[in-house]
């Protein structure tokens, strides 16, 4: 996850910025609000992610510890699988 937010955040670097001559500080301030709106967006997926983990515990009544074991066994299976 580390790994895909630092490609994105080059990405926007490269986009603001090209090859123009722009000061350091006015760099500073564009990428620190490019990571607060990365951050936001962020948060709001896990919320997401949280509210439908919930939805479906309460739905098929699992407790914390078979969604965790749910999640290792889909992480297990697609990494084997890209590997």
């Amino acid at each position: 996850m580390l790994l895909l937010l630092t490609v994105l955040y080059y990405i926007a670097y490269l986009c603001a910025f090209g090859n123009k001559k722009v000061t350091f500080l006015k760099r500073v301030n564009i990428l620190v609000l490019i990571t607060r709106k990365m951050k936001k967006y962020f948060d709001k997926v896990v919320e997401w992610d949280k509210k439908l983990i919930k939805k479906c515990q309460d739905k098929f009544g699992w407790t914390d510890y078979q969604v965790v074991v749910i999640s290792f066994a889909k992480g297990f299976v697609i990494g084997a699988i890209l590997l």
